[in-house]
């Protein structure tokens, strides 16, 4: 979801440019999206706005949401874990911890301006400025854990990928069956075998969606409703690794047969422009429910706050850059000393 550095990409097939693998975006993009409808249904359903029915669409998509997000950050990160320590440090997870500290106190400042209908009454709490430093119970988890995955893939480098991507499918699977970690530290538990796929196996994924066709994408739908039946018929939670593992690989080949559409250009676009959005979406979402409470329900609504989410928060960051506030999407330099000549 935030922009890491990346390297040159390969080309894609069918992708409109030949230096980018354009289905990465349209992945990035289509992620985005399902997470700000998903955040848009909870926040409705609890209202009443619209019905319960939509949490069951979003139950069915959760496996397949945040894996996409971790794949596509992992991806473009081998450059990053090549570098010495002090600049990953300085520049990397420095950013990260700076993206979230200063927008959890926007958040703690726009929920106090909110009608009270809409407010999140944690988020307004002056001691979340500080309870939010360690636990990070937000919608920007993904900020902090980025900044772990960081460090951690950094620690383990040298260790062999086979027993790096062990270790994190083992997490992944132990936390389906613990009682005691609690959100949003069972995402980190979860989520860093992702990471760790798109960082060590990146010209698996990249093959994947060059051989996108009709005839995988049909297996990996299969592949994940398997699973998904498997893990709901007997019960066993170890098979949600399965469903996110296919639902991910799937999601490669849905976003590679895109490319070109006009689908896949608007997802194109919003994949591009990620960072603002996210940082955004929670207030967005408040604030386009509240409009909604003055009128009447009608049938989509959710995937129209989703698109206004959308709109507003690539909109919103025009407006912000324009008024020279990059500080709120970027680390600000470090003043430089000039040497004073002799």
């Amino acid at each position: 979801m935030i922009e890491l550095p990346r390297p040159n990409r390969v080309p894609a097939v069918g992708a409109a440019s030949g230096n980018r693998v354009d289905w990465v975006d349209i992945a990035k993009g289509l992620a985005m999206v399902l997470v700000v409808l998903y955040h848009v249904c909870l926040f409705m359903v609890a209202r009443h706005l619209t019905p319960a029915d939509w949490n069951r669409v979003n139950g069915f998509l959760q496996p397949v949401r945040m894996p996409l997000f971790m794949l596509t950050s992992g991806l473009f990160a081998q450059k990053m874990i090549k570098m010495a320590w002090l600049p990953v440090l300085r520049t990397r997870v420095a950013l990260m911890i700076y993206l979230y500290v200063v927008w959890l106190f926007m958040f703690f400042v726009v929920h106090n301006l909110l009608p009270d209908a809409v407010r999140h009454r944690g988020y307004a709490k002056a001691s979340n400025l500080i309870t939010g430093l360690y636990w990070p119970t937000n919608a920007l988890w993904y900020l902090y854990a980025i900044a772990i995955f960081i460090v951690l893939a950094k620690l383990l480098s040298r260790v062999p990928i086979p027993v790096q991507l062990g270790l994190a499918l083992a997490s992944a699977v132990w936390i389906q069956y613990d009682n005691y970690v609690r959100f949003p530290y069972t995402n980190f538990f979860e989520y860093f075998l992702y990471f760790l796929i798109g960082l060590h196996l990146k010209d698996v994924v990249i093959e994947i969606g060059r051989r996108a066709s009709w005839a995988l994408l049909a297996g990996g739908l299969a592949s994940y409703a398997a699973f998904d039946l498997l893990k709901n018929v007997l019960h066993f939670p170890a098979f949600k690794v399965g469903i996110s593992i296919a639902g991910v690989a799937t999601a490669v080949v849905i976003s590679s047969m895109l490319v070109g559409t006009h689908v896949g250009a608007v997802l194109n676009k919003i994949g591009q422009n990620t960072l603002p959005i996210f940082l955004m979406f929670d207030m967005w979402i408040a604030l386009w429910t509240w409009v909604l409470m003055q009128g009447h329900k009608f049938p989509g609504s959710p995937l129209v706050v989703t698109a206004l989410v959308v709109i507003s928060g690539l909109v919103m960051h025009r407006l912000l850059m324009w008024a020279h506030c990059r500080w709120l999407f970027e680390l600000p330099s470090l003043p430089v000393k000039k040497k004073v000549a002799a």
